[in-house]
Formats: C-alpha cells, sequence, structure tokens
C-alpha cells in the first residue's frame, strides 16, 4: 500500500468518526458531549489540547502522540530518525486500516461496545501498577489529538479557517477570530492572550467585544442540521490537508472510495462534485488554511 491509499482508507476511517461526532451534536442542539469516564482522563492527565492550536509544532506533536509514546519522540534527533519513524507508523498502519475491524461500521454496536470493555478490564486487572499507567496515558494522548483535530476541522467547515488560523488570528488583535475559535472549542479561554483580552475589555468598558464573546459562549456549537454534512466535512478535512485543490477525476474517486456519493450528496458526476467544491469555496472563503 502506498501513501496515497493510506491516506484515502485512513481518511474514511476518520470522516466516518468525525461525521458521527457530528451527527450526534446535531441530535442534541449543537453541543458536543463527553463520556465522564474521558472527562477523569482529561483532568487527571492534565490534557491541554488547545495548545496545539498555537503553533504547528506542537500540533503535529500532539498529532503524533496519538499513534507513539513520548520517549520515542524525545529520542528523534535528525531528520533521518523522523523519516524512519514515519515510514515504520506507515507501515503499522497500512496493517491497521487492513483488519476488518478497522473497516466494520462505526459506531460499535452495545455487544460490541461490551466486548472491548470487558477485554480493556482483563488487561487492566491483570497489568502492573506501571501497565496501567501507561495504558490510560496512551489513552488520554490519543483523545488530546483527536480533540484537537477533531475541533481543527470543524473550525474550516464552520467558518473556512482551522483553529490554529483563527487563533493565529486572535493573537494579532483579531476581535472577529478570537470569538470564532471560542465558538468552536472554548477551551481557547486557557491560553494566556485570551485570558488578557478579556481582562483589558473588562477594564475599558468593552461592551461590544464583551457582548460578542458572550453570545458565541452561551449558544451551541452548531446550529441546526448542516446542509451536506459529510461532503463539507470531507472538503473541510481536505482544506486542512492542503488536498482539496486534487483533479476533479481524483476527487471523485475519493468521494466514491469513502462512500461520500449520489444524490444524497449532490455528487453525480465530475460536473455536480466541481460546483459542489465551488459552492463550498464560496460559502466558506476557504483556500490556504494555515
Amino acid at each position: 500500500m502506498n501513501e496515497t491509499d493510506f491516506f484515502n482508507k485512513f481518511l474514511k476511517l476518520a470522516l466516518t468518526e468525525f461525521d458521527w461526532i457530528l451527527s450526534e451534536m446535531e441530535n442534541s442542539g449543537g453541543w458536543i458531549s463527553l463520556p465522564s469516564q474521558l472527562l477523569t482522563i482529561i483532568h487527571k492527565l492534565n490534557l491541554q489540547w488547545w495548545r496545539g492550536y498555537e503553533d504547528s509544532k506542537t500540533f503535529n506533536a500532539y498529532q503524533a502522540l496519538m499513534f507513539v509514546d513520548l520517549d520515542t519522540l524525545k529520542r528523534i534527533q535528525t531528520q533521518e530518525e523522523a523519516d524512519s519513524l514515519r515510514n515504520s507508523l506507515l507501515d503499522e498502519s497500512c496493517e491497521l486500516v487492513n483488519t476488518e475491524l478497522i473497516n466494520e461500521s462505526y459506531p460499535f454496536t452495545e455487544n460490541e461496545k461490551k466486548e472491548i470493555i470487558s477485554s480493556i478490564t482483563e488487561y487492566l486487572d491483570n497489568a502492573t501498577e506501571e501497565e496501567r499507567i501507561e495504558y490510560w496515558k496512551s489513552v488520554g494522548f490519543y483523545w488530546q489529538g483527536f480533540i484537537m483535530t477533531f475541533f481543527d476541522h470543524l473550525a474550516v467547515m464552520i467558518h473556512g479557517k482551522s483553529m490554529r488560523s483563527l487563533v493565529k488570528e486572535a493573537k494579532l488583535g483579531d476581535d472577529k477570530s478570537f470569538v470564532l475559535a471560542v465558538q468552536i472549542d472554548r477551551s481557547v479561554l486557557k491560553i494566556a492572550y485570551f485570558q488578557d483580552r478579556i481582562q483589558k475589555a473588562q477594564f475599558t468598558q468593552d461592551s461590544n467585544f464583551l457582548d460578542s464573546l458572550g453570545y458565541r459562549i452561551k449558544n451551541p456549537i452548531i446550529s441546526g442540521k448542516i446542509k451536506r454534512r459529510t461532503l463539507y466535512l470531507l472538503f473541510s478535512i481536505l482544506e486542512n490537508e492542503q488536498k482539496l485543490d486534487m483533479p476533479i477525476k481524483e476527487l471523485l474517486a475519493l468521494c466514491e472510495f469513502v462512500g461520500v456519493y449520489g444524490d444524497e450528496h449532490g455528487v453525480r458526476d465530475e460536473n455536480s462534485l466541481s460546483k459542489r467544491r465551488s459552492e463550498f469555496r464560496k460559502k466558506h472563503g476557504t483556500r490556504k488554511i494555515f
């Protein structure tokens, strides 16, 4: 499997998971909910995914931690070592995306969830204390990268800019980007600049900014159903990966591969897909993300 084939298969998996979360958000009034167990992990491990929005190096590191342990990353000193690790992860991931489990429908059924939980419980009951700590760290780091990446793509889908772009613009003094970033992920309020900006508004009676911020905080992330949700999510991911400008023939083949094809998505041929891509760009004003 070459790198393009791997990307397409991994994209299909990510698209399925992200789209499922969006469908749950639509059914929950536009809010995102996390299981209490996951929130406990986040708090105990002090996960700070919002730091990934502030620079690409941190963003890439958090994504890498989804698949490799921190000690391994720290040992990398040269570009050759980084390339070697990348190729190794690519080989392992190619094996993973070819397994039956990774290609099954998502989410899991209740019985499958029970089997997975039972298997994890059995492992932890027989693991050493060190093994249990490493297990929960790996789970935490995975979700840190997952949440960060999901919000980054969601921002492109909703506002036409990634969370990285919105945060960068906010720190340069763009209050509109500030409040749009807050709308997608309230966790950005933990970033030092965001705290300083609110403090400044408080002492300068900047009621317009505070009203705008309050509106974004109190309202859900999304409102109502998203038109062409799955297709626009796919476009958002591709835009964020700087791949949306691929030739229309290749894009159509990709849409067919990931299952975003047919009247439901408004994609029947190259002409209709080209029209959908133009509509997406016109609506979101996207081009260069970060």
